[in-house]
């Protein structure tokens, strides 16, 4: 494991991150399978669970990218953590499609919204030490999770440019708790902030992601009945992973 008090930046590595490239990554990175290329955005459009209500939507995919960065966190091995960065890359589009449909917008809209919020957390980030940056990106998810919290309990629907700001930051959010969450030395490497790595690591993970859900989801559609614990075919979705990443 990677020692965080003893890790320092010297400065903030999502300067060769930019906002606009960890959106268009947690989006446009298309998985294949056998019958050829998958968009991965289709595909966690049609298997999230969509709700009548823009706020609950919005609300079950931060609380998803909450749960997958804790189990991220409480990662098992390299292959795990693999498996967990795939789970939180789901969650992150889910958010990223939500808040879309709050402000009645699409996919083609993603690039225009984020722009201009590159170098937002530089003064926070600058000089300070690995586990000064995971807290930084938990403490930001959990923001975001305020703000849905007020939207489902006080009605009180964030601003156009509030959600707007939610889009760009999920996807940075999600890079940054990646790199941040202490690994091996050979994750770390993988997951670097400083060249880009890390975006291609999540680009594996989500591949990772799509052949574990193609073997839940049979048809590629949400089911209540697939979802269930009880239901799963765990043979078969390790399987699917191994196929990927071995």
């Amino acid at each position: 494991m990677t020692n965080p008090e003893t890790t320092p930046y010297t400065g903030a590595p999502h300067n060769t991150t930019p906002v606009a490239a960890a959106v268009a990554e947690a989006t446009e990175t298309p998985p294949t399978d056998d019958s050829g290329t998958v968009d991965y955005y289709d595909f966690v459009d049609t298997l999230f669970m969509r709700h009548e209500l823009v706020e609950n939507e919005v609300t079950h995919a931060l609380l998803g990218m909450q749960t997958e960065a804790h189990e991220l966190e409480n990662h098992t091995d390299d292959r795990n953590h693999l498996i967990e960065t795939g789970d939180l890359s789901f969650y992150t589009v889910a958010a990223i499609q939500s808040c879309l449909r709050a402000l009645g917008k699409g996919r083609a809209d993603l690039i225009d919204i984020v722009q201009g919020y590159d170098n937002q957390f530089d003064a926070a980030l600058t000089n300070k030490t690995w586990d000064q940056h995971h807290q930084f990106w938990k403490d930001k998810l959990n923001d975001l999770l305020d703000v849905a919290k007020k939207w489902v309990g006080c009605h009180g629907r964030p601003s156009d440019e509030r959600l707007q700001q939610m889009i760009a930051e999920v996807g940075i959010i999600a890079s940054g708790l990646i790199y941040s969450t202490p690994a091996s030395a050979e994750i770390s490497r993988l997951t670097s902030p400083f060249d880009g790595s890390v975006h291609r690591y999540a680009g594996l993970a989500k591949q990772a992601n799509f052949a574990k859900l193609s073997a839940r989801y049979k048809d590629k559609k949400f089911s209540l009945e697939a979802a269930s614990r009880e239901n799963r075919d765990h043979a078969a979705e390790d399987a699917a992973v191994a196929a990927v990443v071995g």
